[in-house]
């Protein structure tokens, strides 16, 4: 084998009219000699010369053996015959489908399996598009019955995530969600659902409310028929809020911690602790009786206000 390129009785030129090397080399050479004896004041020599390197060195595409190709609007829509693709692989099954096919705007199907037969399956995830809830992923963990769902910012309580337990019936069961915090009024940032329970926090508030944590007692029976109460409605116990230190006013002045005992009808206060303490301030309030058919409200008096402050030299001293 020869591998001279130039060698047009060996190889063939893949692009049409393009000059070889040693084409070039030689009108690269006949054009010297002419300019050497060409004069200074005769222009249209030189015009004619570059005119016909470009000539030469024009490229020209050979033409395509095929005709010119038709894709109508829906086949390209489609994507697939039918609009959905099967792929298998090891331990995994990938179904992709054309966008508004599904009526649930579902794009993508990923199966994963534990065996390689694929009947054991270990994770179902899902993608999603056009939806007006902006769900865009969804992960149902077969082993622990646990699914993820992910959200796209524009949902309407602005939802980041919602995790929850797939196969459980009963309503105390427990669920995460994480917030797109900047996009709400309140600055909710997590929230956490347990049987009995819920904590949330929260992130950048005008009130330098970060935490707080609810308790529930267990469901009210409904026995009267008349009673309209809600079948999940739940009656609070207690309820405990912290703040974040603002530095705008006294630490003895600036509440740390709220908690409401609702059972016993008292409110709590406790103070950030100041520089110079170890022990922080308190005050604990006793709501009155609200008012019934046969006596009148009770009023608010100072034996229902406790407090305790740390005792403070004055500066004169």
């Amino acid at each position: 084998m020869v591998y001279d390129l130039e060698d047009v009785n060996m190889w063939e030129s893949v692009l049409f009219h393009v000059p070889s090397k040693k084409q070039l080399m030689r009108f690269t050479n006949e054009r010297m000699k002419k300019k050497k004896m060409a004069i200074i004041e005769d222009e249209e020599v030189v015009v004619v010369e570059e005119e016909e390197m470009e000539r030469a060195t024009a490229f020209q595409m050979l033409r395509s053996w095929v005709s010119a190709l038709s894709i109508s609007q829906k086949d390209l829509e489609t994507r697939w015959p039918g609009g959905r693709k099967l792929t298998c692989y090891r331990k995994a099954q990938l179904e992709t489908f054309a966008p508004y096919l599904m009526p649930d705007g579902l794009i993508t199907h990923l199966t994963t399996y534990n065996d390689l037969q694929r009947s054991d399956v270990v994770m179902v995830t899902e993608w999603f598009k056009h939806r007006c809830d902006c769900l865009e992923q969804r992960e149902i963990n077969k082993t622990s019955s646990v699914t993820t769902e992910r959200f796209s910012p524009g949902q309407s309580f602005h939802l980041k995530s919602l995790r929850f337990v797939t196969l459980s019936t009963d309503m105390d069961m427990e669920r995460h969600m994480d917030f797109y915090c900047k996009s709400r009024v309140d600055g909710l940032l997590q929230r956490t659902e347990s049987p009995g329970k819920m904590t949330e926090t929260f992130q950048d508030r005008e009130d330098f409310l970060y935490y707080r944590h609810a308790v529930f007692s267990r469901r009210v029976q409904v026995v009267e028929p008349e009673e309209s109460l809600d079948p999940d409605y739940r009656p609070l116990e207690k309820v405990v809020e912290r703040f974040h230190r603002n530095r705008s006013k006294p630490a003895s002045e600036d509440v740390a911690e709220r908690v409401f005992l609702l059972a016993e009808r008292e409110i709590e206060l406790t103070y950030h602790i100041e520089d110079d303490a170890i022990i922080p301030a308190r005050r604990n309030f006793i709501k009155p009786t609200e008012s019934t058919e046969t006596q009148k409200a009770q009023d608010f008096n100072p034996d229902m206000v406790s407090t305790y402050e740390r005792w403070i030299l004055s500066k004169s001293l």
